[in-house]
């Protein structure tokens, strides 16, 4: 993996004016290891910095809108060459804690996330810690770990 692919990676799932160690703990995860090339920690970058990082490297295009997903160099998406219904409409994404931890209500409500952003969180094992997730506009919550997200 390339330092540009790792700094695709992480972009897909900070937020803007978010570092990437932030990103990992509202996730609920803690820093395991070090990603190191030559001098290269992510970990203090900001969501900022890796969009101006990409942009030099000619990852993001000057069309590219916030909160797209970033596809690594030589990566297609399959349905841009395709006319598919679903681009023009995506799906977006809401979650709350089942029991949230001490100190946030559990009528507060994150979001919207992309199909694609909540499948990552899902498989990263985000949502086995209580989650519920709906889509935006429904009103009923179901469990994280049992949607599929496609």
């Amino acid at each position: 993996m390339t330092e540009t692919d790792i700094y695709v990676e992480f972009l897909n799932i900070v937020r803007p004016s978010e570092t990437v160690i932030q990103a990992i703990q509202r996730l609920g995860g803690r820093k395991k290891a070090v990603v190191k090339g030559e001098h290269f920690d992510i970990y203090e970058e900001s969501y900022e910095q890796m969009v101006r990082i990409l942009r030099r490297a000619g990852v993001i295009p000057d069309d590219w809108m916030v909160g797209t997903p970033i596809l690594k160099p030589g990566e297609r998406a399959e349905a841009i060459w395709e006319d598919d219904p679903l681009l023009s409409n995506p799906v977006n994404w809401e979650y709350k804690w089942a029991t949230p931890p001490e100190g946030q209500s559990s009528d507060e409500v994150y979001g919207p996330f992309t199909s694609t952003e909540m499948k990552s969180w899902r498989d990263q094992g985000f949502f086995n810690q209580g989650i519920l997730v709906r889509m935006v506009g429904d009103s009923t919550f179901e469990p994280g770990d049992s949607v599929t997200f496609e």
